[in-house]
């Protein structure tokens, strides 16, 4: 017999099941975010902010959602483009 009560081996049963997991579950939620990059971070379904700045951060991996936006500045060949101003030039 063990010397604690029985949930305490129950936990330890848990515990030793649970081990081998919990680490490839806390790597799960490790992100990258490039230079010029944003992330839109949403958990449960609602938005809760944006992660600018480059580097590695976590996140919930069962409960949040992560989409990446593009913050590059891009150009755009305009053909003849005419403006006028007061004076008709």
């Amino acid at each position: 017999k063990f010397c604690c009560p029985a949930f305490l081996s129950g936990l330890f049963c848990f515990v030793a099941t649970m081990s081998p997991i919990m680490p490839l579950a806390v790597l799960a939620g490790v992100r990258v975010n490039a230079e010029q990059e944003a992330r839109l971070l949403m958990h449960w379904g609602k938005f809760t902010g944006v992660r600018r700045k480059p580097g590695l951060f976590w996140v919930n991996p069962c409960a949040a959602s992560i989409t990446r936006v593009s913050l590059k500045e891009r150009t755009m060949d305009l053909r003849d483009f005419k403006c006028l101003d007061l004076k008709g030039n």
